[in-house]
């Protein structure tokens, strides 16, 4: 594909080159590929998933559309093509963007028949939907077609599938780890989803989100309908997915953001008590967006308080996670403080129990927040904070191994924000209203866990050189407040 895609970075002849590739696109993406029972050509279609992603047919439709994805981005629209491409982009845009929308979302139907499809050509068809709601002749031929592209094509892909619940239940950690994976996300259909979601919000929000938000309402009104035994629960987790990635559009609309409060309490408050593990998970990920807008009830913030304290020590641990991440977002309501300071000690407690069992950034962040927000209040347990802070770097940076795994760079990033809430809390006891006389034995008694982890940073090998700034900035704190330099530090930096 490289060699084709490079012709269009010939000037006019190799875009006129791809006038014949596209041709054998077209022909490709429109083959039906049966499955092996139906005994049709092409025939011997795989049953395993992993043999249908390596089938020469679905590896051609993989290939012709990245192609295509690639080509729209340069050639789609053509006032921003080079002027030497403007006719081709012209031809593109017009001509066969337009005839290769069909094929496209014959594609994207296959799943709602029943039918297979591959996450990678899923994912790439989207991607080239996203495009195509931008430009006039492609929206006009999908306008007709949206509200199946949102319900029977975007929706489902927010909804959880069965290997995700398993994950969910059989490996936690993976499944939180897959939800924070950003590699991942490059090739996954459900973030090509929620791309093409807020892309149509974007370009087309006056077409598409009243009957969006009719359908999502609609099949929550069904859910509350049903009986217990008969509800479907991955839909309601899947609408409350939708909801929070339309959180930024609903909160700007005259229209919709006094309805917010109703349904979070309606729809989403109730799930917190959720016999399933996956839907409280979703409650609780749901604040993170939606603890900004404008209460008329502070009972209400009370009871979000409440529940995502209990969340902290759920017995599952993607619901603590999400508790732990939104209440970064719930603690700088107005207000809140009153909850929060009575059970402060318990509070970070949870954050240190949750960063010993899982390195994940997002919760390490929401500690800091909390720090940085009761800067005096945590003066008092800054020595233990810090303690425990330098424990966790120490576990996360030591845990790497050559720093080419994914894990590797979740732990990296993790250890890199425990240096952060490390300096928040150095800082806060610091420019906080102490003495230097009160300050001084704090910073003495921070010196053993500083040191350990001022010695990884600094270590002669150059293992932990990503980490050297934030190591450089705590050993600006401890050596520029005290009156005398400790021999440690000076020890850490020989001459």
């Amino acid at each position: 594909t490289s060699t084709v895609a490079g012709a269009a970075a010939e000037g006019g002849q190799g875009c006129g080159a791809l006038t014949g590739w596209l041709e054998v696109i077209l022909v490709i993406l429109r083959k039906e590929l049966p499955e092996a029972s139906e005994g049709k050509e092409p025939l011997g279609q795989p049953t395993t998933v992993e043999e249908r992603n390596a089938w020469p047919w679905w590896k051609l439709k993989k290939w012709s559309l990245q192609l295509l994805v690639r080509w729209f981005h340069r050639y789609g629209m053509p006032k921003y093509a080079a002027d030497e491409d403007k006719p081709f982009a012209e031809a593109f845009s017009k001509v066969w963007a337009p005839a290769l929308l069909e094929p496209i979302m014959t594609m994207l139907a296959l799943r709602s028949q029943g039918r297979f499809c591959t996450d990678r050509c899923v994912q790439l068809s989207l991607t080239f939907m996203e495009s195509s709601i931008q430009i006039g002749s492609t929206y006009k031929l999908l306008k007709p077609h949206m509200h199946f592209v949102m319900a029977n094509v975007v929706f489902p892909l927010l909804c959880l599938t069965d290997d995700d619940l398993e994950l969910f239940d059989t490996d936690p950690h993976e499944f939180v780890r897959k939800g924070s994976d950003f590699m991942e996300e490059f090739n996954d259909p459900v973030m090509a989803a929620k791309n093409l979601l807020e892309g149509i919000m974007k370009h087309r929000k006056k077409d598409n989100l009243p009957a969006f938000l009719d359908f999502l309402t609609n099949e929550l009104n069904k859910y509350l309908a049903t009986d217990d035994a008969s509800k479907d629960y991955r839909t309601k987790d899947g609408c409350m997915h939708a909801i929070g990635c339309l959180n930024e559009i609903l909160k700007e609309s005259k229209k919709y953001k006094s309805q917010l409060e109703p349904l979070l309490m309606g729809h989403f408050v109730p799930e917190f008590t959720s016999q399933h593990g996956f839907l409280r998970a979703r409650a609780a990920w749901s604040i993170q967006w939606f603890a900004d807008i404008q209460f008329t009830n502070f009972e209400h913030v009370t009871m979000l308080v409440q529940h995502m304290m209990q969340a902290l020590r759920d017995p599952c641990l993607p619901v603590q996670i999400e508790a732990a991440n939104g209440l970064g977002a719930l603690i700088n309501v107005d207000g809140t403080e009153a909850c929060f300071l009575p059970v402060l000690p318990e509070l970070l407690n949870e954050y240190f129990r949750i960063m010993s069992e899982i390195g994940a950034d997002n919760v390490i962040k929401a500690l800091d927040t909390i720090i940085e927000k009761f800067g005096e209040e945590i003066v008092p347990h800054a020595t233990l904070l810090v303690q425990k802070l330098c424990e966790s770097f120490i576990q996360y940076a030591t845990s790497q191994g050559n720093g080419e795994d994914e894990e590797d760079d979740e732990l990296s990033i993790a250890a890199d924000q425990c240096l952060d809430a490390i300096q928040t809390v150095i800082s806060a006891v610091c420019h906080g209203d102490g003495s230097k006389a009160a300050i001084a034995p704090m910073l003495t008694a921070m010196e053993p866990p500083l040191l350990q982890v001022l010695s990884v940073i600094l270590d002669q090998s150059g293992n932990y050189i990503e980490h050297l700034e934030n190591g450089l900035h705590i050993l600006e704190f401890v050596t520029y407040f005290p009156e005398q330099v400790s021999g440690g530090y000076i020890a850490l930096l020989p001459l």
